[in-house]
């Protein structure tokens, strides 16, 4: 898309250290383990999905998980969910970080651009919208 250092292949270490994959069947080089976003297997499958995962399979479809290299195929749902609870991004990484010294949450404010070193790839400041003026916070 021309959006230089978003490329899939540049944003998937962040995804990988971001989450904390819980899933039986995966495939291991897209997902890694100990991030704040919990990502597991729904836990309550109904027998029409059984069946329907099963009915697939017997047509042809592999068993993939279709959060990593192939897509084309069947599985059961993974949600971002830790220990049976839904993992929101504020529970995941908000919650984790909001006593933190140098971070202050600006509720109704939007972060336009994260700032970020181009030599160490280390986010320095943000750009914000906050009540329609800009403001830059390093």
């Amino acid at each position: 898309m021309g959006n230089k250092g978003w490329s899939y292949e540049e944003v998937l270490p962040y995804f990988k250290k971001s989450e904390d994959y819980h899933v039986v069947h995966q495939d291991p080089p897209y997902h890694s383990l100990g991030g704040y976003l919990g990502v597991q297997e729904v836990p309550f499958r109904t027998e029409s999905a059984n069946v329907f995962v099963s009915a697939m399979q017997e047509y042809g479809y592999p068993f993939v998980d279709y959060n990593g290299e192939q897509q084309m195929g069947v599985s059961y749902i993974h949600a971002t969910l830790r220990r049976g609870l839904r993992s929101s991004a504020r529970r995941a990484f908000i919650d984790t970080a909001r006593y933190r010294p140098n971070l202050r949450i600006l509720p109704l404010t939007r972060v336009t651009k994260v700032l970020i070193n181009p030599t160490t790839k280390m986010a320095y400041g943000v750009k914000f919208v906050h009540e329609k003026k800009t403001y830059y916070n390093y």
